[in-house]
């Protein structure tokens, strides 16, 4: 998911994932159904390895990143468990935190931009968060942190708040917001041929399933629609539907299988 002008690519750049050194966070290596490829109309996306029916599964219970009830407990445990894995002398390699916490901007994870979560985020709502993720840490780590410049900088802030806005899924199962790997590499498409299916409540855990009624040839693009899961999502008007994903992702479409810039249709 990104803000790319013309797509939803959420792994936009043109850097590889393995030379950014957060292709662990992707966990696409538990996920044979799938890889992750060039896309001719979104930078890159998953694609079908091998041909799949409508209800067979290409990711199966991706557990999250990192879950909250908003955006501040999330960044709280990202910059928390950072913290505490710094501390601890981990390898950056293997800890999903520091990696989450340490994206360059734009990433082929989670595509963004600091400029574009500042335009986005009032500072004055940027100063009460971060206030407020430092006094998270603060009562789970027993430690002062500074909040200028420091664990819990704006730039910090801010880099997660933009990654949360584009990749964070709000789960009808347990309620809560869960960033997922895998799951946040899955393109737009007005025209999707995958919906995400959440597993029991505690878990966080969802898994994408072809949605038919035709079948996916091996090569073919798996898309989620972005709207969907939106409240109301069915009495929406095209207009309010384009203005969401313009807004959101910065996707311009038009809702045409023959000319939409954000979607490859199902052919």
């Amino acid at each position: 998911m990104s803000t790319s002008t013309t797509s939803s690519s959420s792994s936009s750049s043109s850097s590889s994932s393995s030379s950014s050194g957060v292709a662990p966070l992707f966990g696409l290596a538990d996920h044979h159904a799938v890889e992750l490829r060039e896309s001719p109309v979104s930078g890159r996306g998953l694609y079908v390895r091998r041909p799949a029916a409508a209800g067979d599964v290409l990711l199966h219970g991706v557990a999250p990143i990192a879950s909250g009830n908003d955006y501040n407990e999330i960044i709280g445990k990202v910059l928390l468990r950072k913290t505490l894995d710094e501390l601890a002398g981990v390898d950056p390699a293997a800890s999903p935190m520091l990696m989450l916490s340490q994206l360059v901007y734009p990433t082929n994870l989670l595509a963004s931009s600091a400029a574009g979560a500042a335009a986005t985020v009032p500072a004055a709502e940027v100063e009460l968060g971060t206030q407020l993720v430092a006094a998270y840490i603060n009562r789970h780590a027993g430690g002062k942190f500074e909040v200028d410049g420091g664990a819990v900088g704006s730039a910090a802030y801010l880099r997660l708040w933009g990654v949360l806005f584009l990749n964070a899924i709000r789960s009808p199962a347990d309620g809560d917001l869960h960033l997922y790997g895998a799951v946040s590499l899955l393109n737009h498409s007005c025209f999707p041929t995958c919906a995400l299916r959440f597993d029991a409540p505690g878990a966080g855990a969802v898994s994408v399933v072809v949605r038919g009624p035709a079948a996916l040839g091996a090569g073919t693009q798996a898309t989620i629609d972005y709207v969907e899961g939106q409240a109301g999502r069915e009495r929406w008007s095209k207009k309010k539907r384009k203005r969401y994903l313009h807004d959101n992702y910065g996707i311009v479409c038009t809702m045409d299988p023959s000319t939409c810039s954000c979607t490859q249709p199902p052919s």
